[in-house]
């Protein structure tokens, strides 16, 4: 089955199905073997057999949709378009049992592609992107049902369909267009289907042969490079935007500067005809002599640095050193760059070359936004790799990472690998690939990860477990391997042994003394127990090691909150508490403390413990003397416990402060918020009027208590309204006689006219 498995790597389809049916020889029933004979007899486009190996890996494991949806496939390749949909349609139901909805999506599709009349399909896609909050393309798969069924003459059930379609997206133009419609009695457009066609490559690949060819990185470059010289070549007017790197002298008569741009033109024609026909030192001349008549392209440095690697080092360092500030340039240039310097034995200069050109790799499978984390990993890499003196190792460096991706289908490959790993983000940076490639048997690693994936891909989460632990004993104590080992566990829904997986990781990276790494780790199992104190309280400890406060303080709240959540708000108190002591030993932001005591206030008046909470949102004034929220509790929280004298004077405090701060209009908000919960309190009323008189401009308290007066009467508060009312006619407002006339009204008749 290895042999098989690497042979399939390769592409060598006929010698992998070769040592596939070996495998099926001594175990004939063997799933894993029929699938992967399957395959290969598939690429070769022995269709026939294909059929007939997937028929028994379906009746071997019924319950798996790789054959099901491998057979659609080949009947697609056939034309035998009524069993491609059928099984289509098979496959999706195996993926959606499997919870794998992406996969039932891609089935759904590629049988609606077929028959795009077919109201299942669009049914059953509409229901999978409403489950995972793909609402568009919910409502455009329902839009596309109702006007299948309006269209066979179903009226009722189609404006169903629209009017639950605008359920989901009540804004989407699509679907309100289309409610429009059915309300007008008008037919919807026919549904047309999109101009992609089916999803199939198997018959694409007998009709499509022109699709462009993999590349090497070096092939991938030259091509590229080249194209942008034909650009150059074909395109000599001076509107070109890529002559803007003919930086030739103002100064020079118009008519030298012409003959330049020309000789130049004419040398970079040569070195492309010199290249194709393989005259390479011939091309390499003509590319130098065109850089030397003023082209600063950084394809023409590639090209002359691809040219002269072999035959002049030193030319072709300083022409590639110039490419590599190139993004398409930079990753082929560096292995030219590692190729020249590990030919001439300078081994650190090589090494470092191709940990660049890995990066550049590393750096294809992942967003931008990813870069930079990543770009440091591979420096501190290259800083331990330059300290080692011994040349073997250097050279297991250089022929490792030149040996992984020095091939055509790179892009494949170290995507694949990337998928196994956990997803990155902030919290989670990306691993550097390139450790796994500097392992003793790499290539193997490498080979056995990449087969992985595809047996991921293909669902087959078992064997691809299996695969894992076999490429482990080739480096047992790689903790990346155990953490795809972990990743594939979590797929499993093995969360208990991936919990363990990754305390042991995180356990060896502190014995290696690399304390972020095992924050990282640990912070994995975390997410998957959240409740385990153990795994908190190392993590904390570690964070806190590392100065970490901010980070550590965090975790003890994210503990606090899933306690609160628990409905233990006992437990969740005491670790806000400690929270609180822990904060206050540092240097930690006042707003942390602030945060946390209204947290531990919120706790003790859902416990009803008044008291308690009085003292917390004491302190919080303490600390931020202007929130009204805190004040206004503590005002309302001594009425509550009987102290109105101590209420009183906390709310004539508090207007003190904000008179102080000229912020008398807040003090007007804090008063009045005090009057809505308390109308008939006469110390309420006397202070609104009080504070009211402060204000230097009379029409702006005036307008300030209508606007609460309407507030309130929306809230249906009549009798808090009632008294800002009372208010503002004792101000005497000009228009007291249109005041007196709602207030009255109100009195009398319970209604809630706006007021004045």
């Amino acid at each position: 089955m290895r042999q098989g498995h690497s042979a399939a790597w390769d592409q060598h389809w006929e010698q992998a199905a070769r040592y596939y049916r070996q495998a099926l020889a001594e175990v004939p029933e063997d799933y894993l073997a029929l699938n992967s004979l399957g395959l290969a007899l598939m690429e070769q486009g022995q269709y026939d057999e294909a059929l007939q190996v997937y028929r028994k890996a379906a009746k071997r494991s019924p319950e798996d949709p790789a054959p099901q949806e491998n057979m659609a496939k080949i009947y697609e390749a056939q034309n035998r378009i009524e069993e491609a949909v059928l099984l289509s349609f098979q496959a999706a139901d195996l993926y959606l049992k499997a919870h794998n909805a992406d996969r039932a999506v891609q089935n759904l599709l590629r049988a609606s592609a077929y028959r795009p009349q077919n109201m299942r399909a669009h049914t059953q896609l509409a229901v999978i992107y409403e489950r995972i909050g793909r609402f568009p393309s919910a409502v455009k798969e329902y839009l596309a049902a109702a006007s299948i069924t309006q269209h066979n003459g179903d009226a009722q059930t189609a404006r169903q369909m629209v009017e639950y379609a605008l359920k989901i997206q009540p804004n989407n133009e699509e679907a309100l267009s289309a409610y429009e419609r059915i309300r007008a009695g008008k037919l919807l457009p026919i549904y047309q289907p999109g101009k992609s066609g089916p999803l199939g490559k198997i018959g694409q690949r007998d009709q499509a042969r022109g699709r462009e060819p993999l590349r090497d990185p070096i092939e991938d470059a030259t091509h590229y490079a080249l194209g942008i010289i034909a650009d150059l070549v074909l395109d000599p007017s001076e509107s070109n935007p890529l002559f803007q790197t003919l930086h030739l002298n103002e100064t020079t008569p118009a008519v030298k500067n012409e003959m330049d741009r020309v000789s130049a033109l004419n040398h970079l024609l040569s070195a492309v005809e010199a290249h194709s026909r393989g005259r390479s030192v011939q091309a390499a001349a003509e590319a130098e002599k065109a850089i030397n008549a003023g082209v600063v392209h950084p394809a023409v440095f590639y090209l002359l640095g691809f040219l002269a690697h072999k035959n002049d080092g030193q030319k072709a360092l300083e022409a590639l050193s110039r490419s590599a500030s190139d993004a398409r340039l930079a990753m082929a240039s560096e292995l030219l760059i590692g190729q020249v310097q590990e030919e001439a034995d300078n081994l650190k200069e090589a090494a470092n070359a191709y940990l660049k050109a890995m990066y550049e790799a590393d750096a294809t499978t992942l967003p931008v936004e990813m870069s930079a984390p990543l770009r440091l990993q591979y420096r501190q890499i290259s800083d331990q790799i330059l300290k080692v003196n011994d040349p073997d190792q250097l050279r297991y460096v250089c022929r490792s990472i030149s040996g992984q991706i020095m091939r055509r289908g790179w892009r494949q490959q170290v995507s694949n690998i990337r998928q196994l790993l956990p997803p990155v983000s902030d919290e989670t940076p990306p691993s550097a690939l390139v450790m796994l490639m500097l392992l003793p048997n790499s290539n193997q690693i490498v080979a056995g990860l990449s087969r992985a994936q595809r047996l991921v891909s293909n669902n087959a989460l078992l064997p691809a477990l299996e695969e894992l632990y076999y490429d482990l004993q080739f480096a047992p104590t790689e903790t990346l391997l155990h953490e795809l080992i972990a990743s594939m566990m979590i797929k499993r829904e093995h969360v208990d042994a991936a919990i363990d997986k990754y305390l042991l990781i995180a356990r060896k990276y502190e014995l290696t003394g690399d304390r972020n790494q095992a924050v990282r780790v640990l912070m994995q199992a975390q997410k998957l127990a959240p409740t385990n104190l153990a795994i908190r309280n190392r993590l904390i400890e570690l964070l806190f090691s590392l100065d970490r406060r901010d980070d550590a303080i965090q975790q003890y709240l994210d503990l606090a909150e899933t306690y609160y959540r628990l409905a233990d708000l006992d437990k969740a108190r005491a670790t806000y508490l400690n929270v609180l002591r822990l904060s206050q030993k540092g240097e930690t932001n006042k707003s942390w403390n602030i945060e946390i005591l209204k947290r531990v206030a919120d706790i003790d008046l859902q416990r009803l413990d008044w008291r308690q909470a009085l003292r917390i949102f004491d302190q919080i004034r303490g600390l931020d003397p202007d929130d009204v929220e805190t004040r206004t509790s503590l005002v309302e929280l001594n009425y509550r416990l009987g102290q109105d004298a101590a209420a009183i004077s906390e709310l004539d405090s508090a207007v003190t402060y904000y008179d102080s701060m000229n912020k008398i209009p807040t003090a007007m908000r804090m008063v009045s918020n005090l009057v809505a919960i308390r109308p008939d309190n006469k110390d309420m009323q006397s202070r609104l009027f009080a504070v009211s008189h402060r204000v230097k401009n009379m029409p702006d308290a005036i307008s300030l208590l209508d606007s609460y007066a309407d507030e309130l009467l929306e809230n249906k508060n009549t009798a808090a309204a009632i008294v800002h009312l009372e208010t503002i006619i004792a101000l005497g407002p000009p228009n007291t006689i249109e005041y007196r006339k709602v207030l009255e009204q109100l009195r009398g008749t319970g209604n809630q006219p706006a007021a004045a």
